[in-house]
């Protein structure tokens, strides 16, 4: 890649989107394995709260990214926001379908979470499968953890 500065922020910013991403993902498994310990969190206000609080965190860190990157106040807050909750909204519903998933045992009942972060990082076709396993691994071990505490 050249030495060309815009290029250096441009990789910065996509690694944080990336992060933010994958945070969204780690959010749907912490609301999935509430819901393997209490069915009805998914219906109830603290489910509300948990929303709210995850698509806050991730519009915080999008906008502590934008000042860190030298574009200060150069995008327009509401539209920011409402793009991390469409990002909440795509990873609620991936994380209800692995619910589904999970109550009617389909396997991979793990593919529409994966599907949805793939998605949002832009993961070529051909390194989908290359990342399946590790991912699932992840998610497998995360939900544990999760459902644990």
């Amino acid at each position: 890649m050249p030495d060309i500065p815009e290029f250096r922020v441009m990789n910065k910013t996509l690694m944080n989107e990336w992060g933010r991403c994958c945070y969204l993902y780690v959010a749907a498994l912490s609301a999935t394995a509430e819901f393997k310990i209490n069915p009805d969190f998914l219906s109830n206000k603290d489910f509300a709260v948990y929303e709210d609080q995850v698509v806050n965190e991730v519009f915080n860190s999008f906008k502590q990214s934008a000042i860190q990157d030298g574009l200060g106040n150069q995008y327009d807050e509401n539209r920011a926001k409402s793009l991390y909750i469409n990002d909440w909204n795509l990873a609620k519903s991936a994380m209800m379908d692995f619910i589904d998933n999970l109550s009617k045992n389909r396997h991979p009942s793990d593919l529409p979470l994966m599907h949805f972060l793939f998605r949002k990082i832009g993961t070529p076709d051909i390194f989908e499968k290359t990342l399946e396993a590790p991912l699932r691994s992840f998610t497998k071990e995360t939900l544990k953890e999760f459902v644990q505490q």
